[in-house]
């Protein structure tokens, strides 16, 4: 049975996204069906995003995936890789919605908790940094 092809792109811009590639990758060294595909969504000529030339679709489906785990792929993107029939995995949160997409949900809610627990710990005294979020 050939293996099931996934295609990644997460630009690891911060040590967050570094180590997110980094599990993903050695999660998947111990799953023999899984082969990953390294996606970039800009072309290395040209450094300019692939969908200027409306490129980033088709060259998707170049690939045989059978799901894309993205992060930085623009959410306006989304319709014509989804409209393909390609299910994607969104690594951030988006508002936008489509059978075939998920994304977490709720960081906006959970940033808001843990800034009023840390807000009510300090007792209105003090300050807090946060940094890559």
């Amino acid at each position: 049975m050939p293996p099931l092809r996934i295609g990644v792109q997460i630009e690891p811009n911060d040590s967050f996204w570094v180590q997110v590639q980094e599990a993903i990758y050695h999660a998947a060294e111990h799953l023999p069906r899984i082969k990953l595909i390294p996606i970039e969504i800009t072309d290395p000529l040209t450094t300019r995003p692939l969908d200027e030339q409306g490129g980033l679709v088709e060259e998707l489906l170049t690939y045989d995936l059978r799901v894309l785990v993205c992060k930085d792929i623009l959410p306006l993107q989304l319709a014509g890789i989804l409209n393909r029939k390609l299910p994607v995995v969104y690594l951030a949160e988006t508002d936008y919605k489509h059978p075939l997409l998920t994304s977490p949900w709720g960081l906006y809610e959970a940033a808001r908790l843990a800034g009023s627990y840390l807000a009510e710990q300090l007792n209105g005294e003090g300050h807090v940094l946060c940094v890559g979020g």
